[in-house]
């Protein structure tokens, strides 16, 4: 597997008996499922290791997958696996003009507020659970903005800058 990889899901829980897994989807899509024959996973607590197994069978199921992973034949055995990340090629997720980016295309990018102007460059991200939220350096400092359609009035991949309207006191 390529080695640029970006995490995106964990094995939430075993499905059924027969060791299937069901991985929820940090964002919710799987655009990418007709390339995934192979999973890689690795555990964000257990540093360097890493799993990797062929993938008999992947379906679309709520906010994630139901998948059948070669050599895991049965509930306890898909149990142990409770926690895995996920690693996807980094090249599977580029989005197309038009739709809603993968937040790793958008690392690097300017955020500049209507109000107050330029606040940062996008370090990385996280969630609050209801929203991705950008992570964003401003001098010796974070700030953390929500990453919600009403605040974006632009994003400009030629100039990688990102025009939003924020609430006031959001950045002070």
């Amino acid at each position: 597997m390529d080695p640029k990889t970006i995490a995106v899901g964990y094995i939430r829980q075993a499905h059924g008996l027969k060791g299937e897994v069901f991985i929820r989807l940090f964002a919710g899509r799987s655009d990418w499922l007709e390339h995934f024959d192979n999973a890689q996973f690795t555990h964000p607590k257990l540093a360097g290791d890493s799993l990797q197994f062929s993938v008999s069978r992947a379906s679309p199921h709520k906010d994630g997958l139901i998948v059948t992973l070669e050599g895991v034949t049965d509930r306890d055995e898909a149990e142990a696996l409770v926690g895995y990340q996920l690693l996807v090629p980094q090249d599977w997720l580029i989005s197309r003009p038009g739709e809603t980016p993968f937040l790793h295309e958008l690392v690097g990018f300017e955020v500049i507020d209507t109000q107050i102007g330029s606040i940062g460059r996008i370090d990385s991200f996280a969630s609050n659970g209801a929203q991705d939220i950008f992570v964003i350096k401003r001098g010796e400092r974070e700030v953390l903005v929500p990453f919600v359609k009403p605040f974006v009035e632009q994003m400009d991949f030629a100039n990688k800058t990102i025009r939003m309207s924020l609430p006031q006191g959001l950045v002070e």
